[in-house]
């Protein structure tokens, strides 16, 4: 379930809404069984939905030190346009056309301080 949502958000544009009746399920289950660990994903993966969808969301607390801040400081990593961007490149059949492929350029730039201008 929490690959499945995972999946829909890696989606162009992101299945936001699926992706979150698909976390809320894992975390349901996942807190049924006990596994504190899980319920803790889906949360994060809820917290990523929720920012996709517009809402405000603060990063949910974690006992789990990888869970803490997965952008390493830097918020842009946790837009969702940028990780459909990063998926498609990361498996894109041919990296020559890959930036064919990036939606989201002028993020990716703002990101370096760069314009598509200074930057070819």
């Amino acid at each position: 379930m929490l690959e499945s949502a995972d999946e829909k958000m890696n989606e162009d544009p992101p299945g936001c809404d699926a992706a979150s009746k698909d976390y809320k399920e894992a975390r349901k289950l996942a807190e049924q069984h006990g596994f504190v660990d899980f319920v803790e994903v889906a949360d994060y993966g809820l917290h990523k939905t929720n920012l996709c969808l517009g809402f405000e969301s603060p990063l949910p607390t974690s006992k789990n030190p990888n869970l803490d801040d997965p952008n390493c400081g830097i918020p842009e990593l946790g837009d969702a346009g940028l990780l459909v961007d990063f998926n498609n490149h990361c498996h894109s059949p041919s990296k020559g056309q890959s930036r064919k492929m990036m939606k989201h350029l002028d993020l990716w730039f703002g990101m370096f301080d760069l314009t598509k201008q200074t930057c070819r």
